[in-house]
């Protein structure tokens, strides 16, 4: 039992090494050991982050996704973000939106005629406002984009943006962050090993 626990922690050490934070690592090792490689996402009635993340089209794995650390501004699903379908829902953070979707995915759906609503989270804490992107970028690359139908966002500052000719871009709303229990399950007894069903 001890070498298959060793072997485990090398393959998961080898193929997520640097690319993944401490508590990204534990979630991993967790999934695996106790609940034989479950997936994390769940269909909810209730409003959460898990939730929210989980309804998606496309989405990070739980793991990856930012619900119980800091997030990544690096996009790991590359393969589900590069093949966004008609009217998908995409849910990543903030800094993802900013830092790689932007500039590394957005740009595949240039020759198409895809369009997709976003779902940002979690990253950064006032929206759009702290994104790592110049207001007018924001509005020239992400808002003005024709393949973007809308943007849903947590945390949401209430910024409003306008068109040259004053005409105000309608494409940014705030929806509610929901009850945060997953994070209280997951610091706490009735958390991870757990499935979040039985959470």
């Amino acid at each position: 039992l001890l070498i298959i626990f060793c072997v485990l922690i090398a393959f998961i050490y080898i193929k997520y090494y640097s690319k993944i934070t401490f508590t990204e690592f534990m979630l991993i090792i967790n999934r695996y050991i106790f609940m034989f490689g479950k997936d994390l996402s769940f269909e909810s009635e209730n409003i959460s982050l898990i939730g929210y993340v989980s309804m998606c089209d496309v989405h990070e794995t739980i793991e990856f996704s930012g619900v119980f650390d800091h997030g990544s501004s690096i996009i790991h699903n590359r393969y589900g973000f590069a093949n966004i379908k008609q009217n998908d829902l995409v849910c990543l953070t903030g800094h993802q939106l900013t830092n790689d979707f932007l500039p590394n995915f957005l740009p595949i759906y240039d020759e198409t005629n895809i369009t997709f609503t976003i779902f940002t989270w979690i990253r950064p804490r006032s929206f759009p406002i702290e994104l790592d992107i110049k207001s007018h970028l924001f509005a020239n690359k992400i808002l003005s984009n024709k393949h973007i139908l809308h943007i849903y966002c947590i945390d949401y500052d209430g910024t409003k943006f306008y068109h040259h000719n004053d005409r105000h871009i309608d494409k940014l709303s705030g929806i509610p962050i929901g009850i945060d229990y997953h994070n209280k399950l997951y610091k706490y007894r009735y958390g991870i090993p757990n499935h979040p069903l039985i959470q």
